[in-house]
């Protein structure tokens, strides 16, 4: 619990997402987190290979995408739950995408590495329940957030009228775990 004017201090920790040894280590330097917020998202084109539609994608695109998307997220929810097992409680959040809702044609690795966050999260909070922990976990579906990582498709969106603002945050790779 945070005591009202307390401030708080967190130190910068570079986690590669997808490295189940950077995970450990993150752990190990903070073994009592009660939160964790998992906000990993690559689209697989960021640096201008794509769109990736279900015909064209290769096989390691497909897998790169899923590797931060997905593979992140589970190996983060996996030590969060080590984490907050003990004192049987803790929140877990999961940002997803509207996209893992309705799909997306130039992005179909991204659109189901971000359906599966859903569904994981689901699976995560009925796991935790089954036993008897307090430990929620949710998954968040914002619309896109025009980060550069869209860059590649943006121009067909705009002329489609499909997206209305480039705000949000340069970088869309982040990890957040508090702990006492």
């Amino acid at each position: 619990m945070i005591a009202a004017g307390e401030e708080l201090h967190f130190d910068t920790l570079v986690l590669d997402f997808e490295k189940e040894a950077d995970w450990r280590r993150l752990a190990a330097l903070h073994p009592a987190a009660d939160v964790l917020a998992n906000n990993a998202g690559v689209t697989g084109f960021e640096q201008g290979v794509g769109p990736h539609d279900p015909e064209h994608a290769s096989l390691e695109d497909w897998r790169a995408v899923h590797r931060v998307n997905l593979d992140g997220t589970f190996l983060g929810c996996r030590y969060a739950i080590r984490a907050m097992k003990d004192k049987g409680s803790g929140t877990i959040i999961n940002i997803s995408s509207r996209s893992g809702l309705v799909g997306i044609p130039g992005a179909a690795a991204y659109a189901s590495s971000k359906a599966a966050i859903r569904n994981h999260s689901k699976s995560v909070a009925l796991y935790c329940a089954q036993q008897g922990w307090q430990i929620r976990c949710n998954s968040i579906h914002p619309v896109a957030i025009m980060t550069p990582m869209w860059e590649p498709m943006l121009g067909e969106c705009e002329a489609r009228g499909l997206v209305g603002s480039r705000a949000g945050s340069r970088y869309a790779f982040a990890a957040l775990w508090r702990g006492q």
